[in-house]
């Protein structure tokens, strides 16, 4: 079974090993695509994860989502116009905690590193968190004094604007520093409720009315709740589970809850009601929708460990394709060496090689080669059985030489004898041409010396007209075969040269490849980089949660609140440096594999280009061979036009040489007139003649 297919794989055209050669190189190439697509893939989700996870997660974004929210709604703003609406002692203490926390946001924010703007932000921020720690003791003077809501807003003013940009710039700058440049994160979109609620928002505008009863700030609040409503199914457009939509629902419902009380607050202030009456009377629970916040925020960070999880997986799915990849080129280039070595070598240079050195030795006169092997049914048994036509020349050659030579001794013996009697003939009748008269006697020596030159012409230009036909024969039959010759060793270069232009082309994808790899290893080692400053940062939180554990512990009563939010702050502290120390030993497993990978692609590229070297060297050599074909073939062809060119001038001589036997006829015609004198001279000619048929 296996020698009818070896047998049918030897007699394959060089130029279907070609085509084989290319399709494989074709299919790997194939392969190598897909798995680069499929890797490619999954790196760019890996990308986009980790591109969420640094926008939910960076310091800045973080730092300014505390600002807004202890700013904001059911922050400062909000604790300062319900304590100057009511006067009640204990919303002064939700306030400080508020203001306080906010200010340490803002200094968590400036330890980021912010550019100018962001300072100039930070600072205006800054000052007016400032100036209303400093106002609500003043407030709670003219309270002490029994001052009503409108005298105390009236008395104390204060400017948000600069506030409000500032927080604007910030957020700005947070979006600006985002890679992927695509929709709004949940952490964000949480971050624009606090917003549209807030400082300078819903609640914000809705307390002033209610202080002031201003009508044109009453489309600031319609504004403000639109914004809301937007945000809302924004958050859901994104994708949320059943404790985020009822979140969802409990939020919108505070918002629908003001929407109704704007009404209200309408209606009582045209019927000359005091803000304080009015607050009274329009009492919205704020419960549901801080609730809501907090459980978006909840699991906002359950999702992030979440998505931890689900960058690991896809940075070890990612690995491992890479392995596959590795594994599949490795597998590639030693197939494409093995066929390279079988078509090249053994089906190619091997028989070459061999069909050379017997041509080289048929030159030498050496007979005895033998390309009996290599006589297949495609380009190299051609040439094999074109070596086999030369060596039958060069055998017939001898053959015809060694006749030749023996032709030629029995010709001189017989010259010899034929010699011997002329010379007795001479003797015998040299006493009756003496007799002959002086003309006569040279008429008839000039007649056969004409008649035998004139024979031996006739008989040796026969002889060399039929040796120049058969040479001209046998250097017509080598000049086709030369050319036979040349035409197979053009097809060879030719096939030659694709396959160099396939290796090369190889090798250009392996040392891409190379490059690609390289660049996940500095990818990989960068994203190392940014694990260590999210441990630094989980350090760092973990300690200040503990610091403010200590000073809530010293404020005693009041400071009960901010120790809890300090304790949860410490817990999420600790899930983060543990979830980023899983997230750093899958790092650092991907770049050993990511080192070895590219040791490997570098070793594959090596060998690809000593494949190419050793291509471009058996091409020289066949470029060099088909060379010398062509000069042989040029020089054989040169050979058979001498040859018909003798054969023409045999012709001629021919032919002058019959024109000599006419003219020796007519001399001897002539000498037979002188029959009396030469009748003695007849009978020793008989005499002689048969001695010579003796001879």
């Amino acid at each position: 079974m296996a020698a009818p297919i070896f047998n049918a794989f030897n007699n394959l055209k060089i130029r279907t090993l070609g085509f084989i050669v290319i399709g494989f190189v074709l299919g790997s190439g194939a392969i190598f695509i897909g798995s680069s697509v499929l890797t490619s893939s999954k790196i760019g989700e890996a990308q986009s994860l980790w591109t969420k996870y640094k926008a939910d997660t960076s310091p800045k974004a973080l730092a300014l989502n505390s600002i807004v929210e202890h700013v904001g709604y059911g922050g400062m703003i909000h604790h300062f116009k319900n304590y100057v609406l009511r006067k009640d002692a204990p919303r002064i203490a939700k306030f400080q905690i508020s203001a306080g926390a906010a200010m340490a946001a803002l200094d968590r924010y400036a330890n980021t590193a912010p550019n100018a703007d962001e300072k100039a932000a930070l600072d205006a921020i800054r000052k007016t968190v400032a100036v209303y720690s400093q106002k609500i003791a003043v407030v709670s003077g003219l309270a002490a004094e029994g001052k009503t809501a409108r005298e105390i807003d009236q008395t104390v003013k204060i400017s948000d604007k600069a506030a409000i940009a500032g927080i604007a710039t910030l957020t700005d700058a947070v979006r600006s520093g985002r890679e992927d440049g695509a929709g709004a994160t949940k952490t964000e979109l949480v971050k624009g409720l606090r917003d549209g609620f807030g400082y300078g928002g819903m609640i914000h505008q809705f307390k002033n009315y209610v202080l002031r009863q201003d009508a044109p700030r009453i489309e600031k609040v319609r504004k403000a709740m639109s914004g809301l409503r937007a945000t809302i199914e924004r958050y859901r457009a994104s994708g949320v589970d059943e404790k985020e939509e009822k979140a969802l629902s409990d939020i919108a419902g505070v918002i629908d809850a003001y929407g109704a009380g704007l009404a209200k607050v309408e209606e009582l202030a045209g019927s000359g009601l005091t803000p304080e009456q009015i607050d009274k009377q329009v009492k919205v629970n704020d419960g549901p929708a801080l609730k809501g916040l907090a459980t978006l925020v909840s699991l906002i960070g359950h999702h992030m460990v979440m998505a931890a999880g689900d960058l690991s997986a896809d940075l070890s799915a990612t690995s491992r394709i890479t392995r596959i990849v590795l594994a599949i080129a490795i597998v590639t280039s030693l197939l494409l060496a093995a066929l390279a070595y079988v078509v090249l070598f053994r089906r190619i240079m091997r028989p070459v090689n061999g069909i050379t050195a017997a041509m080289t030795a048929l030159a030498e006169g050496d007979d005895s080669a033998d390309v009996s092997q290599y006589r297949q049914d495609n380009e190299i048994g051609a040439m094999a059985r074109s070596v086999d036509v030369f060596k039958e020349n060069a055998i017939e050659r001898a053959r015809l030489a060694s006749a030749s030579e023996k032709e030629q001794a029995e010709r001189a013996a017989t010259q010899k004898r034929v010699d011997e009697l002329i010379s007795a003939f001479r003797e015998t009748i040299q006493s009756v041409l003496e007799t002959v008269s002086a003309n006569t006697a040279q008429m008839e020596s000039t007649a056969k010396s004409l008649s035998t030159i004139a024979t031996q012409t006739t008989a040796q230009a026969g002889s060399v007209s039929a040796a120049s036909e058969e040479a001209s024969a046998n250097v017509q039959a080598v000049a086709s075969a030369a050319e036979e010759l040349s035409a197979s060793i053009s097809e060879i270069s030719r096939q030659i040269s694709q396959t160099k232009d396939v290796v090369g082309r190889a090798s250009e994808a392996t040392i891409e490849t190379d490059g690609k790899i390289a660049s996940l290893a500095e990818a990989a080692q960068k994203i190392g980089e940014v694990i260590s400053l999210i441990q630094d940062i989980a350090e760092q939180t973990n300690l200040l949660a503990l610091n403010a554990t200590i000073e809530a512990a010293r404020a005693g009563e009041a400071g009960k609140g901010f120790a809890v939010v300090a304790s949860e702050v410490k817990e999420l502290a600790t899930q983060t440096a543990k979830a980023t120390e899983a997230i750093s030993e899958q790092v650092a497993g991907i770049q050993q594999e990511t080192d070895s990978s590219v040791a490997a692609i570098r070793g594959i590229a090596e060998t690809m280009g000593e494949v190419s070297a050793a291509t471009e060297s058996i091409a020289a050599a066949v470029e060099q061979q088909g060379a010398c074909t062509s000069e042989i073939s040029n020089n054989v062809q040169q050979a058979a036009a001498g040859s018909n060119e003798v054969s023409q001038n045999i012709t001629g001589v021919s032919q002058a040489a019959d024109e000599s036997q006419r003219s020796a006829d007519q001399v001897l015609a002539a000498a037979h007139n002188v029959a009396g004198d030469t009748e003695k001279l007849r009978n020793v000619v008989d005499e002689f003649l048969k001695d010579v048929a003796a001879a």
